[in-house]
């Protein structure tokens, strides 16, 4: 069983607001015009077992490059995604889609648009990030993407991450203004935490799923 959970903190709250990396509306990852995140709570529980089921952890991948307390790296990022996809023996071009980190921040967008470019070139999977509805959830958001990432492979459906604008890098294929239905491919998740701290994983449905 995994289990995590952050609630509403002043101290997160007042921490991006004196990096001016804030919204004061809701966080709008990689769209033209975002103003920064939004910190919000959650709690999320997933049961991990080594009993057969219709979703498996197919690859994982960690870097940790040390390189800034708060601005990421899009070089850690990769080789995080670049270890999780060899873990799991799937290729780049097989990704159904991406969930990405998408705080919303200038320096996390930008990173993460610079590993897009780095790791899939023109041909990137369907992005997306559930902080445009869900917010900022600290050490649970990437338990809460996680979740997400296996509704997608139950459903076929991906949500957008950019609403009522355009998005900053159209060259990330991010999913805007309505959900989007794509193939039966596996599906990357990636997390990026303070202190440059990158991880990645590869889900996919189990053999005895399809």
């Amino acid at each position: 069983m995994v289990f995590a959970f952050d609630t509403l903190s002043v101290i997160g709250q007042a921490g991006f607001t004196l990096m001016r990396a804030s919204s004061a509306a809701a966080a709008q990852p990689f769209a033209v015009g975002a103003e920064g995140t939004t910190v919000s709570e959650a709690a999320a529980c997933l049961l991990v077992t080594s009993v057969p089921c219709a979703i498996e952890l197919a690859g994982v991948g960690r870097h940790s490059d040390a390189g800034h307390l708060v601005a990421p790296s899009a070089e850690g990022l990769c080789w995080a995604v670049r270890e999780a996809l060899e873990m799991s023996n799937v290729r780049a071009q097989e990704l159904a889609a991406v969930y990405w980190h998408g705080t919303g921040t200038n320096h996390n967008d930008a990173a993460e648009a610079e590993a897009c470019k780095r790791l899939f070139g023109a041909a990137a999977p369907p992005g997306t990030s559930t902080k445009r509805v869900l917010g900022h959830s600290m050490g649970a958001s990437s338990l809460v993407n996680l979740m997400a990432a296996c509704s997608t492979l139950e459903t076929g459906m991906v949500p957008p991450c950019v609403i009522g604008s355009a998005a900053k890098w159209p060259a990330m294929n991010l999913v805007t203004d309505m959900p989007a239905r794509v193939g039966p491919g596996p599906v990357l998740v990636v997390a990026m935490g303070f202190g440059g701290i990158n991880l990645a994983a590869v889900l996919r449905r189990s053999v005895t799923a399809r």
